[in-house]
């Protein structure tokens, strides 16, 4: 038995070789080939990139916990290809590797102090090209290995891990910042400089 294709209108034989099932359809299988069937695939995802990816995005974050059992299973599977396919990525992308470490460092911390706010890189990024990656208080160009991700008000002190509570901070000011809100840092900055001042230093 043999039908032509949809598509390429090459007359075929029936079988699972030239054709894919399709229970609703009389003789059980698509008008078009597996050809042309793959080939009309191929131009529908290169058109629709952009709206799969966002729907991909969309299903993953629906279900984190089922998302992270399908990756370790995965993991498992391909244990080799994972770690070379990683070690390669973390090569590529040491930026985002980096700004990875910031982000876990934040949420265990918000974590640790029972507070709102999970952030992530794309949060971090905005919040360091704010002050174009420059500390918040010295206004020092910051390299990558100085920066920081400051809290305006302290978690330690009921302060939320939140966009709007985060500034760009290199170590040396967030470190000495220690339990200060912005303006106390700020004040104490001033302080410091004032008193230097008066002994003479510059």
């Amino acid at each position: 038995m043999r039908k032509i294709c949809t598509k390429c209108g090459i007359e075929k034989e029936i079988n699972f070789e030239n054709f894919n099932r399709l229970s609703k359809s009389k003789d059980g299988f698509r008008p078009n080939c597996k050809e042309c069937h793959k080939s009309q695939g191929i131009i529908y995802n290169k058109i629709n990139a952009k709206e799969r990816a966002f729907k991909e995005k969309q299903r993953r974050l629906a279900d984190p916990i089922k998302q992270k059992e399908k990756q370790k299973r995965n993991y498992w599977r391909h244990k080799e290809k994972s770690l070379k396919y990683n070690a390669e990525w973390r090569k590529k992308n040491w930026f985002h590797c980096k700004l990875e470490s910031k982000v876990k460092q934040a949420n265990k911390k918000a974590k640790y102090y029972g507070v709102d706010g999970i952030i992530n890189r794309d949060i971090v990024y905005r919040v360091l090209m704010s002050e174009g990656f420059c500390c918040h208080y010295c206004k020092q160009k910051m390299l990558f290995g100085n920066m920081t991700i400051d809290h305006d008000m302290p978690m330690s002190r009921g302060g939320d891990n939140k966009e709007s509570n985060l500034l760009p901070a290199c170590t040396h000011c967030n470190s000495s910042k220690k339990s200060k809100t912005k303006n106390e840092y700020l004040k104490y900055l001033e302080m410091i400089k004032t008193s230097r001042l008066n002994m003479g230093f510059p």
